[in-house]
């Protein structure tokens, strides 16, 4: 019986680090070389053909933070992965969405497909501070707006 069971772990172990990568993807991993700072994490970001996911970030830094929102569905799969990175100067702000949206100016717009899932922010400076939120995309002004929490880094208060 003992027996049986270590090898029924063994062969789950063996295929679980024969997985591709991608599989495993998300939030978690390292964030890129580039921006070492996986800034702020949240959840309940979401694209449908209502709604979008908007994170919006000014620089409170005394220098240029170059930064990039990256946007996982709920398997944990990078959806604009091969996305720019973005500059914002001291002072300045970016708008992040999922989608194109009435009445709210964006700086960028990656128009990912539908999916719900999370996000997280990476930069080179952990000077910023951010608001994510959920919101009808085309309502002007929008119907329906709901916050997200921005967690810094990883770590949510009380852990």
């Amino acid at each position: 019986m003992r027996a049986r069971l270590h090898r029924s772990l063994s062969v789950a172990l063996a295929l679980t680090a024969l997985m591709p990568a991608i599989a495993r993807a998300g939030i978690t991993n390292p964030p890129p070389a580039a921006m070492p700072n996986r800034v702020f994490t949240t959840t309940g970001a979401i694209k449908t053909d209502k709604l979008d996911t908007v994170i919006a970030c000014t620089d409170v830094d005394s220098a240029p933070v170059t930064l990039k929102a990256q946007f996982y569905d709920q398997d944990g799969t990078l959806l604009n992965g091969a996305g720019p990175n973005f500059s914002i100067m001291p002072g300045g702000s970016i708008h992040f969405a999922t989608g194109n949206l009435v009445g709210i100016p964006l700086s960028v717009s990656f128009n990912v497909s539908e999916f719900y899932g999370s996000a997280r922010l990476v930069a080179t400076s952990k000077k910023l501070i951010c608001t994510g939120y959920v919101v009808d995309n085309a309502s002007d002004p929008p119907a329906v707006m709901r916050t997200l929490p921005m967690i810094r880094g990883l770590a949510q208060k009380g852990d």
